[in-house]
């Protein structure tokens, strides 16, 4: 009797473990193909970016953002 109970409790304990894997797997195979979508489909998009970023001093130091944005994104194509 106590036998039949611990082969019972072995195979809820693997079934409860393959009901969360699925779901966990499912997501990870449809959250890999979105990112290959996204990366696929952008490479070749034209962008347009305008710069009217004006320099400023903080700190005695002469800062200009907008034109360290342009060249990280000129670098980064």
């Amino acid at each position: 009797m106590f036998g039949n109970w611990k082969e019972n409790k072995v195979k809820l304990g693997g079934f409860i473990i393959m009901i969360c894997l699925i779901p966990i797997l499912l997501l990870l195979i449809t959250f890999n193909f979105i990112k290959y979508e996204q990366t696929t489909n952008i490479k070749h998009m034209k962008v347009a970016v305008v710069n009217q970023d004006q320099s400023a001093t903080f700190k005695g130091k002469k800062v200009a953002v907008g034109q360290q944005v342009l060249k990280t994104l000129r670098n980064d194509h």
